[in-house]
Order: structure tokens, then C-alpha cells, then sequence
């Protein structure tokens, strides 16, 4: 990623069967700035796209694009910003799947951190914020929300100076997650 007014994300898919990569796809989102970090977490899934951008004013941002020509080109369909992210958030450790999205902020709340979670009904043309989740016992400095990663029904979520994993688990594709475990 990176480009000389703003930053990028270039997209690369397969080249047949010689084991290449092609250049296929550059994406900047509507707004974006040098200095947003635009790329800094990306995940994929199938045809979706999510990339933060965590030094977007006021807290970070995230956007999601979608492809219908096999990555070819990209369509920027939202921009996810919860409203109680405060300047230093950083807002912007992402994953994404079929159903839902998670994004997570480890600076959120004097570095407690939190996760909220995006639900598409429409294969990804729409999106929703559904929740807003920390650990049962979050504390402050605890950074949780430095990485994330979502399977199925399933959500990783890493708490840096907690020397923790979180496990979630959803049982309405994305609307609520339950903490399942926590290993040290």
C-alpha cells in the first residue's frame, strides 16, 4: 500500500497456473487522506474487502468493497464509524466473513478496548452495526482488540497486555456474540 498524495491497497489475484500473481486492482476509498493509514488491517472474504483506516480523524474509520468481476475492479459500499470512538481510538483491527464483520479498537476507553460488529443481510451491499463487545473482565490498559479474526460463527480477539485470546461465539449470524473462553 502507499501511494504519493494518499495511500493505497493494490490487489493481486492468481495468474493461472504458473504459481503468479498479477496486478489486477488499486483501491482508494471516497475521502481518504495521506496520514489515515489507510491498509494498516485488511481482511477478505470471497467477493468483500475490508480495509481500515485508523488514523482517519476523529477515532478511525473502515471501509468495504465488494467485487463482481473476480477482483478486477472494486466498489467502496460503506464506511463503517461507530459514534462513541474518541480522537485516539485507532479504530481499524478488522475481519470479515459471508454474514458479518468485526472491527476492534484497542485504544478505546483508556486502552480497555472494544470490538463492534457489522451485519449485511444483502451479500455485503448493506451494512449495520449490530453490537459493541469487551471481555467480562475488561481493565484498562488491558488493549484488547490489538488483532482479530472471524470463521464462521467464531471471533478471535487478542488483548495485548492481557497476554489473552477471547473466543465468541454468534448464533444469529452477527447480530450478538457470547464470550466463550478465554486462554492466557
Amino acid at each position: 500500500a502507499g501511494g504519493s498524495n494518499t495511500s493505497l491497497v493494490d490487489v493481486f489475484s492468481p495468474d493461472g497456473e504458473n504459481g503468479k500473481y498479477t496486478h489486477t486492482a488499486t483501491i482508494e476509498p471516497e475521502g481518504i487522506r495521506k496520514g489515515d493509514v489507510f491498509g494498516n488491517s485488511i481482511s477478505a472474504y470471497k467477493n468483500l474487502l475490508i480495509v481500515s483506516s485508523s488514523k482517519k480523524a476523529n477515532g478511525g474509520a473502515v471501509y468495504i468493497f465488494l467485487t463482481e468481476d473476480s477482483g478486477i475492479s472494486f466498489q467502496q459500499v460503506a464506511m463503517l464509524k461507530p459514534d462513541d470512538l474518541g480522537e485516539d481510538d485507532e479504530f481499524g483491527q478488522v475481519a470479515i466473513t459471508q454474514k458479518y464483520a468485526v472491527v476492534c479498537t484497542a485504544s478505546h476507553n483508556s486502552k480497555t478496548g472494544a470490538c463492534y460488529t457489522y451485519q449485511t443481510l444483502d451479500s455485503g451491499y448493506n451494512w449495520f452495526h449490530t453490537a459493541k463487545f469487551t471481555p467480562q473482565d475488561a481493565r484498562s490498559g488491558g488493549r484488547f482488540g490489538t488483532r482479530v479474526c472471524a470463521k464462521d460463527s467464531y471471533v478471535l480477539v487478542a488483548a495485548q497486555y492481557d497476554n489473552a485470546v477471547y473466543l465468541y461465539r454468534t448464533y444469529d449470524d452477527g447480530t450478538s456474540f457470547f464470550q466463550m473462553a478465554k486462554v492466557n
